[in-house]
């Protein structure tokens, strides 16, 4: 993913950069030198709802290369908990951590097309200290949620040029704030 001229100097220029793994596009301007390009960017956005100063911080993104399968959203009068199912590079399916409490009812939607991505997050919070609903849209035109109840407040968190490639935010009991992390794309979804 990264190219280089292979000279003593642009190796030892390249050894004290501090590259992010997924800088948008990086163009050191010597390019006799040294030069570099990695084809995407990720954003953190968020979090959104209302924060416990007891609560845990929390964050989850799959390793590079791994897909979201299904996502468990736990939810009554309010979201819960959260769980994230992705298939990694040798096409096992791993879980994460449970984010949150233990009520509620389950409710798993999968990512059926190897090419289905989350690109929109929607969902409601209200002056308490939880998420109340959540709702996910994906690249096939498809909506999983509402799940949980309605609050106050409206949120939705969409990605105009790319996609939904983790989740951060906080959890008590419930999960209290949620965020997303957005790979971009120089193409529209």
């Amino acid at each position: 993913m990264f190219q280089w001229q292979k000279d003593q100097f642009a190796a030892s220029t390249l050894n004290r950069l501090t590259l992010q793994h997924y800088a948008y596009v990086i163009k050191l301007l010597n390019p006799s030198h040294i030069w570099a390009t990695v084809e995407a960017a990720t954003v953190e956005v968020g979090p959104l709802g209302c924060e416990d100063e007891g609560a845990t911080l929390w964050k989850f993104q799959p390793e590079y290369l791994s897909k979201f399968t299904k996502i468990r959203i736990a939810a009554a009068d309010s979201i819960d908990s959260i769980t994230f199912t992705y298939e990694d590079v040798y096409g096992r399916e791993q879980n994460s951590q449970t984010y949150g409490g233990n009520g509620g009812k389950n409710h798993t939607f999968e990512l059926k097309e190897h090419d289905e991505v989350i690109t929109k997050l929607t969902g409601t919070y209200d002056d308490t200290t939880q998420i109340r609903s959540l709702a996910f849209y994906t690249s096939k035109g498809r909506k999983h949620g509402e799940y949980g109840a309605n609050g106050s407040t409206y949120m939705s968190l969409p990605v105009a040029k790319g996609k939904i490639i983790g989740f951060f935010g906080s959890n008590g009991d419930h999960l209290n704030t949620i965020g997303v992390i957005i790979e971009a794309s120089p193409y529209d979804n």
